[in-house]
Parts: C-alpha cells; structure tokens; sequence
C-alpha cells in the first residue's frame, strides 16, 4: 500500500476512508471525552461513498487485505469502540463486505488482494503468516458488532484451519510460509518479525476476546511461545541482551538478526502472564512430536509467568545484527537463552535471571558499516531506518500496565517525545532515514503502519496514553462473547 507524503504537498484525490485515516487515525488515543479535532473528521465519513473509496486504490486495482485490515478495518473499529459512533462502524461493515472474497480459497486462508469494485482477488496460491492470520479481531469484533454472522463463520473458518494445521504438526509454532488452498505450511522458517510478526499476537488476543472460551488459540499460543522461548531467544555474550532472531529449517538455524517488527514480543508476554493462567498441564505431552515434548519437559520445570515477564526489550533502528560467539551454544549456532537459565538453575539460581538485570545506556558511535563484534554495544546496526513503527511502544505500554512500574511510562513518553522532535512535520510523520543522526534525515513519506496502528494496537481495552499522570489501571481487553459464539473443540487438551 502506497504510503501518505507527509513533506511534499499531496498530489493523489484520496476517497473519504483515506481521508480519515490520513489525517484522524492520530487522534483515536484520547482520554475521556472525544476531542474537537476527531469530531470535525467524523464527518467526512458521513457519506456513502464506497465507489470513490475504491477508487483511491484504482493505481493499483487490488487492495491488500492485511494491510487494509490492521490499518483501515481495524482503525474504524477502534473508533466506534472508543466513541459509539454509528456512522464508524457502518463504514467499517461496508468495508468488511469489500474484502470478504479474499476468503474464497478452498482452505478459507485470505489471498493477498482484493478488487474492491469487481470483487476479483489476486491469483497466488502462497502466503505469508503475517498476511493470512492477522484479521481474526476485526472479523470477529465486526460479526459482534453488526450481528452479521457471516462475518464469524468466516473467521472461524481460519482458526479451524490453524488449529488443524497445529494438531498435524504435533506442536510448535507455525513457520511463515503458507499453501492458500491446501491450508499447510510449506517452510520450515520460523519468525516473530518480518512474514509472522503480529500472527502470533492474535493467538492470544482472540482468546481474551472470546472471554477465554477459545481452548484452541489458547493451545496453540503456548505451543508457540514454548518455541519462541527455547529455540528463538538468544543471549549476548558481553552485556547479556537478551533478543529475539528468526531460525530457518528444521535444525532452527539463527540469523541472529533482530527486527523492529519483533518487539511487540515482549508485550504479548507480559499480556499472557498478565491474563492467563500460564501452565502446560492442560497439553496432552502424548500428542506433543519429540520436538514439542522436548521444550514442554524443559519449560514444565519453570514458573512460565516468571519466564515471560523476563522478555526481551526492543532497540531502535529497522535491523539490528546481534553479537553471538560462534564456539558459544549447541552447534556453535551462538547462546540461546534458556541454555543461559539452565546454567543459571544448575548453579543454585544465584544472582538475577540472565538478561533481566538492568543495562546500562550506551551511545551508538560504530562507523557506518562496521561489523558484528568487539565495542560495548553487542550488536551494530544493520538498517538505521525508522518507518513508525509501533511495536516497541505497544509493548512498553503493556509493561506499564501489566505492572504498574512507572519506568515503562518514562520510557514510553521519552520515545514518543522523539518521535515528535525527530518525525513530526507539517502535514503529518515522516519515517527516517538514519536514527544514529540527530536531528534524523527525514523521507517524503508517511507509512500506514505507523500513526494508524499506534492507537488501534493499544485502544482495544482503553486508550490511555503514556502521557506524564496518566493512569495505571490495569490492561482490560474487553470480550465479545454471546450466544451466537462457536467454541471450537481442543485438539492439543488431555481428554477429562
């Protein structure tokens, strides 16, 4: 999807939808009553004005579905939910109907693209985790809402698909590549960045928004995590930063690349201790491959809402390239952190977790195009670019309000301080082109994943910002369940 131009003056007409998300999406984060500017832009989605709205993506004749989905779908929806406004959640319902034929596919998985005026979808066969499991809050919050069930059957189409995809699997996450019409994986690359990212989050989060009826986004949430936390997870040798790569094929070969789009992994933690009752009895271990039970046994050792909270925290810049040892770990593959606990736990559990102490600020000075090793940092960057990203200040909210603790407040109303000297401009926020320079070279362009996914991310439970004497009340993410509800049964449970 084509991002807005926030430096040049706007060129392309853009239809009402457009026009809402460009300049109101910023201000769904408020605190009591609605705001003057959100009330002058409601209006201009008073008008029924589809045809013109498809239009405004006529360039390129297919809408995306998952970008139009976290971005646009979900943005209405998180306005109705925070303002009651009617007229969001008819414009919501309408644009619901135009994406609908993505799910025609034998699987029920969405395709890519979507023709909003023929209805024609985009003819790939293959997808990505991120782009066909990163719809099923909106789907179901919009059936809720409307009372279309259609739009619940559809959803709950996907996650039958998932949860059969997981019980052949006998356990652990899914990897990133997908076959549309079969509904099964086709890589053995595995990732909570780049092509999965955000699918893993919506485990959890259509769990709670079933009000924890769900047994099977719940199974396999903590199948995934058990994945992420025993093969995924690494440690550097010098500061002991504790992060998060992506691992390729079935040996989980690490890139011991860490990705901007991977830090909203620490929040999904700390919501899941926060909300679950965190514990791997209700897992069938018999139904587990070998894989599966190996990291079962090691975590059913552990406290796992102790483990979860003990999370990675995020680092600035788009890809950062962590320091690993060769000679350290299984295969010379590096550390991974729960082989640095299992030391830690042999050696009486003396001293803090690994990783969990605090870390000392050290400023970036590395040359451009230095590599990985020697200095203070354990990592150099790799891609100093910023697109506005939010996924680091969504998880250091959920910090804040799964702990109260006030240094992820201070922490988060530092960034958002930056944000607004280094990428605030006249008509909007520019994404950067080099974080390690002050004041940041900025480009002509604004992303949807930026401003537009802060708020909606954050605003399904309240919409509290990180502003200084904001309140601590914790985290609510308020559930949907009724009578029309379908509870799947559990594939991965102990039979009672």
């Amino acid at each position: 999807m084509r991002p807005d131009p926030p430096l040049s003056e706007r060129k392309r007409p853009m239809g009402n939808l457009q026009k809402w998300t460009s300049h109101g999406r910023q201000d769904l984060s408020w605190d009591g009553p609605i705001t003057g500017r959100f009330r002058s832009i409601v209006p201009g989605v008073l008008i029924d004005n589809s045809k013109s709205n498809a239009n405004a993506w006529a360039w390129s004749k297919y809408v995306p579905f998952f970008e139009t989905v976290i971005c646009y779908l979900g943005g209405l929806l998180a306005a109705h939910a925070l303002s009651g406004k009617k007229v969001l959640l008819d414009r919501a319902a309408e644009l619901a109907m135009l994406l609908e034929p993505a799910f025609n596919t034998s699987s029920g998985l969405p395709k890519f693209g979507v023709n909003p005026e023929t209805s024609a979808i985009t003819a790939g066969i293959s997808g990505i985790l991120a782009e066909i499991a990163l719809c099923q809050l909106e789907w179901t919050y919009t059936a809720h809402a409307t009372g279309n069930k259609t739009h619940y059957d559809r959803v709950n189409t996907l996650i039958n698909t998932l949860a059969d995809a997981m019980e052949l699997r006998k356990g652990g996450m899914f990897p990133t590549q997908w076959h549309l019409n079969t509904g099964k994986p086709t890589s053995e690359s595995h990732s909570v960045g780049a092509a999965a990212d955000s699918a893993h989050e919506y485990l959890l989060k259509q769990y709670l928004l079933m009000g924890k009826t769900d047994i099977d986004n719940l199974e396999m949430y903590l199948l995934t995590t058990n994945e992420v936390l025993t093969h995924l997870m690494y440690i550097t040798p010098n500061r002991e930063l504790v992060y998060v790569t992506e691992t390729f094929g079935a040996s989980f070969s690490p890139s011991h690349h860490f990705e901007h789009l991977a830090c909203f992994f620490p929040g999904l933690l700390a919501l899941g201790a926060y909300s679950v009752d965190l514990n791997l009895y209700g897992i069938d271990r018999g139904k587990l491959n070998p894989e599966a039970r190996q990291q079962y046994d090691l975590l059913s050792k552990y406290d796992l809402r102790a483990l979860h909270m003990a999370a990675p925290s995020g680092l600035g810049p788009e890809v950062v390239d962590m320091e690993h040892t060769t000679a350290e770990g299984k295969n010379g593959k590096g550390k991974l952190w729960m082989d640095a606990v299992e030391e830690w736990h042999r050696k009486g559990r003396r001293g803090l977790l690994p990783g969990t102490g605090g870390k000392k600020a050290v400023m970036y000075t590395r040359p451009e195009g230095a590599k990985v090793g020697g200095g203070p940092w354990d990592y150099v960057v790799r891609r100093a670019d910023y697109f506005l990203r939010p996924e680091t200040l969504e998880s250091i909210y959920l910090m804040w309000r799964t702990t109260g603790n006030a240094v992820w407040r201070e922490r988060g109303w530092e960034i958002f301080e930056a944000i607004e000297r280094e990428a605030k401009t006249a008509s909007g926020y520019a994404s950067l082109k080099n974080v390690k320079q002050s004041p940041a070279p900025q480009s002509d362009e604004q992303p949807r994943s930026g401003p537009a996914q802060q708020p909606v991310r954050t605003s399904r439970g309240d919409a509290r910002t990180f502003r200084k004497g904001g309140s601590t009340v914790p985290y609510r993410l308020q559930p949907v369940v009724d009578e029309s509800s379908v509870v799947r049964r559990a594939r991965m449970h102990r039979s009672v």
